[in-house]
């Protein structure tokens, strides 16, 4: 079987667009969530905050949030000139995996994107199309690279482990030597985050902004919707060596599972992210006790900590005790379809720079989570080397999703 790398990563954050800045930013406790600016959210709103965008190419969100802006067409066309740096021309990819928000906004959007950023190459393919087809086209246009296939998968906030994980699993398989994953979540509109506040999912109601996310921690009451957009080149061994390109990451396991028990949260007992983790290790032969860290999907939600813990303390045992826990949403919100590949990236910085993220705000650990005998990592970050880390995701309809990623270090 091949093995799987993450070769290039491309993508816009609120912590920025680098993979080092994005390092610095995490190591260093930063928040990216702030009060949304009056022109953004109406004054009587109950949502008051978010980890959003601020700006792409020069055009700033802020001043765009209305009907007829979709900043998911600029993302794109962001995304694909970052890549489009990365890799060589001529290049065959063999499948590009995509998963946005719909939205049919993308006439007035190229126009103010024209107005706005005239230099930025990739608005001469924006008309009409959507963000995985400015991609593709940008690429073949640029760099001569041609993509055999696109695919497009839905699955919510796991809806990046799954892209990941489908492309992992036909590269490792010899069906495909190269792929592209790709999500965007931008569009946080008071319609979006309307839909959620009445679900009971979002964070209200704290004077300092970059308090409000706060996964594990006493007087959580939601999780902080985020944005972002990312890009990711798998390739296997062969194929990155071919075009001498270094690695990120490998990644090794994958799995994907469903206890179809609620809408907005999963069993109480979590048996089926229980079955996800195990599955996932088993798939990447590895144990338990190899993991380094635990990248949690912790969303800041009083039940879905409390379920995910538990479950990870059944697949773990004592060996947790060990294992740093934390979750990235604390510093870069929620971007919900998009935030398991924004954290697949967030964990490969914490890779190459060797440390693990805090769980911003975890001053006081909820008693009601049952975190004997966990390691969940304070408020500030910590010097570690990541060898082998798993990482969680789930999602609306009790979907769960788990990767194992290795370290592009020698063991």
């Amino acid at each position: 079987m091949n093995k799987v790398y993450a070769t290039a990563v491309s993508f816009l954050s609120p912590l920025g667009n680098d993979l080092d800045v994005l390092a610095h930013a995490l190591k260093e406790n930063k928040s990216g969530v702030r009060f949304f600016h009056q022109s953004e959210i109406p004054t009587d709103f109950p949502v008051r905050y978010g980890a959003r965008l601020d700006s792409i190419a020069g055009n700033s969100l802020n001043q765009n949030r209305d009907p007829d802006f979709n900043p998911a067409a600029l993302a794109a066309a962001w995304l694909a000139e970052d890549m489009a740096k990365k890799i060589q021309p001529g290049i065959e990819i063999d499948a590009f995996g995509f998963f946005r928000r719909d939205s049919n906004s993308f006439g007035l959007t190229v126009e103010i994107i024209k107005k706005n950023s005239p230099g930025l190459p990739s608005c001469k393919i924006l008309d009409k199309k959507i963000p995985q087809k400015i991609i593709s086209d940008f690429l073949k246009r640029e760099k001569n690279i041609s993509i055999e296939k696109t695919f497009f998968l839905g699955s919510t906030c796991t809806s990046g482990n799954v892209l990941l994980g489908t492309a992992f699993q036909r590269i490792r398989a010899g069906e495909w030597q190269r792929a592209l994953v790709g999500t965007i979540e931008i569009e946080n509109g008071p319609f979006q985050l309307m839909g959620l506040h009445l679900l009971g999912a979002l964070s209200t109601g704290f004077t300092r902004a970059e308090e409000a996310s706060r996964p594990f921690a006493a007087g959580r009451n939601g999780f902080v919707k985020g944005e972002s957009a990312c890009l990711i080149l798998l390739e296997s061994e062969e194929a990155m060596k071919e075009r001498g390109a270094s690695s990120l990451g490998e990644i090794s396991g994958y799995s994907n599972t469903s206890d179809s028990w609620r809408f907005a949260e999963g069993h109480p007992e979590g048996r089926e992210l229980i079955a996800a983790m195990r599955l996932a290790l088993a798939d990447a032969a590895t144990e338990p006790e190899a993991i380094d860290y635990i990248k949690a999907h912790a969303t800041s939600t009083p039940t879905g900590d409390k379920i995910e813990l538990q479950a990870i303390k059944q697949v773990f045992g004592g060996k947790l005790a060990q294992i740093p826990i934390s979750a990235p949403k604390s510093q870069l919100g929620h971007s919900t379809a998009s935030c398991a590949t924004m954290e697949f990236i967030a964990t490969l910085a914490m890779m190459k720079h060797q440390f693990i993220s805090p769980n911003l705000n975890l001053e006081v650990i909820d008693p009601a989570i049952g975190a004997e005998g966990v390691n969940l990592v304070g408020p500030r970050s910590i010097p570690a080397r990541i060898r082998r880390a798993l990482l969680n995701s789930g999602g609306f309809g009790g979907l769960n999703s788990c990767l194992v990623v290795n370290s592009s270090e020698p063991a």
